[in-house]
Order: C-alpha cells, then structure tokens, then sequence
C-alpha cells in the first residue's frame, strides 16, 4: 500500500444512511488519504442532487448503498449511468445484500465493484482501505470476475 506523503486527495461521495458505515469510510479514507473529501448523501435523490450542483467538485469515486429511502440504489445507478457527464465517474455499490441477483444485475447497470458490507468492522475498514490506498488501480480493469468482494473474505 501507498504512503500517505505521496498519495493525491480523493473526492468521494457515499450515499449511506447509517452513521456507523460513515464513520469507517471516515477512518479508512483519514488512513489511506487524509487530504481526501468525504461528501455524503443520505439517498439517492440527494446523490443525483450533489452531482448537479455546478459549485460541488465531481467526485472521484462514488459509493451506494442499495438499500436507501425515497430513491434506491439500483434507481440512482441507473440514473448515473444515464448521464454523460458522469459516466467516467467509478461507483461502487456497498451493500448488506449477498444476493446474486443484486450483484448481476447493479454489474449490468454499470457499477464498477460490488462489496458486500461484513459485520465485522476491522473487514469493512480492511476492504475500504485495499481501495483507498491502492489509487483506485482496482477500477482498471472492469470485469465481472473482479467484481465482487465480500469484506468478511478479505
């Protein structure tokens, strides 16, 4: 992994509801990159919101969670992805669902990695930080076989 004295700042939106998954973004992101920008939705109308905000920078990286009030995951992904302003834009879905039907489908959609949220804490920070210390050479190489992780695995 990259030290911290070389690394460029990132400019990350995450669309998570729950404070608990902020606070490991939060960490993750303080260990990997500490000049990095932390935007936060708390759904994805609020997402779609930010991104057309001409005085918000784009971000470098956005994370969703599936499961969100008043606009889903799934819906936001979509919406994203059918905007070409934002098309170049990495998003990871970061979801409890280990369903396989979510993972083909949000990968058809467009998303560029499916993480599925561990109960453990140390995994989720362990699988944020293989992103954020790594420069985003996760992305790539978009292909279905390197799509998935599941925290509790890493």
């Amino acid at each position: 992994m990259e030290t911290t004295s070389n690394v460029t700042p990132f400019n990350i939106l995450i669309a998570e509801d729950d404070d608990d998954y902020i606070f490991l973004f939060a960490r993750a992101l303080n260990h990997c990159r500490p000049e990095s920008v932390l935007m936060r939705a708390v759904n994805g109308l609020e997402v779609l919101t930010i991104l057309k905000d001409e005085s918000v920078v784009l971000p470098d990286l956005i994370f969703l969670d599936l499961n969100m009030p008043l606009m889903s995951g799934h819906q936001c992904l979509k919406e994203i992805r059918n905007n070409s302003l934002y098309k170049e834009i990495p998003i990871v879905i970061y979801s409890t669902s280990p369903d396989e039907e979510d993972m083909e489908s949000t990968f058809n959609e467009g998303a560029d990695l499916y993480i599925v949220k561990s109960s453990n804490t140390k995994q989720n920070i362990k699988v944020l930080e293989k992103i954020f210390c790594n420069n985003m050479e996760i992305f790539n190489n978009r292909k279905k076989e390197n799509y998935i992780y599941f925290a509790d695995r890493l």
